[in-house]
């Protein structure tokens, strides 16, 4: 397994996970608003890639 950042080609398959983790859209539409927000931190948004397809998409974003 490797960890690395995540690109746009990720985008679908990152949606498609947190959809069938936890039942619905409402988690993957948030990943989708915090991509655009301005407290998303493009560095810290990783993937992990397990025999070529991403297993985990963590997500993170500044806080106050």
């Amino acid at each position: 397994m490797i960890i690395r950042p995540e690109k746009k080609k990720d985008y679908r398959a990152i949606q498609e996970i947190n959809k069938l983790a936890f039942g619905g859209s409402t988690e993957a539409d948030l990943i989708k608003a915090l991509r655009k927000s301005g407290s998303f931190i493009p560095e810290l948004s990783l993937v992990a890639v397990q025999k070529g397809e991403i297993i985990y998409p963590p997500a993170f974003q500044e806080t106050r």
